[in-house]
């Protein structure tokens, strides 16, 4: 039997917004987040519209 390593639900180059107003991309996010589309407190994140002008709290990408 082999190992098939779990496929990342979040993009890289997308802006999400999760628990509490965290602002972070998916290249930035943490390993819950990235897996599974929620946040460590378990809420589910959302990606932020492309017109506006947040960027990643890590390493400040924005939305193109």
């Amino acid at each position: 039997m082999s190992y098939k390593p779990p496929k990342p639900v979040l993009y890289k180059e997308q802006v999400y917004l999760g628990d509490n107003g965290q602002v972070f991309c998916g290249g930035c996010a943490g390993m819950s987040a990235l897996y599974t589309g929620r946040d460590i407190s378990g809420q589910k994140v959302e990606p932020v519209p492309p017109n506006y002008p947040l960027g990643c709290e890590g390493c400040g990408r924005t939305q193109r």
